[in-house]
């Protein structure tokens, strides 16, 4: 009886770690809608890393509680 149940259990975990075949299907609106997100991602990514930029770039300039329409105005008056 024993032999048995190990035998279930075995049968069982295996049938959960071997997958299945997927029957799906990607139309083309799922795919720009991928594409749309790893165009969002990408360009959120890219407006991160500029606004670290130019904050470090502030802090090192002095420029620290300034906003940025504050600097561009003593730039353009220089």
């Amino acid at each position: 009886m024993r032999k048995y149940l190990k035998f279930t259990i075995f049968v069982f975990l295996v049938g959960l770690i071997v997958p299945a075949p997927a029957k799906a299907y990607l139309d083309p609106g799922s795919a720009s809608f991928l594409f749309q997100i790893l165009i969002a991602g990408a360009l959120g990514t890219l407006f991160y890393i500029k606004t670290i930029i130019r904050w470090i770039k502030n802090l090192f300039t002095g420029n620290l509680g300034k906003k940025d329409s504050e600097t561009e105005n003593e730039n353009e008056k220089e």
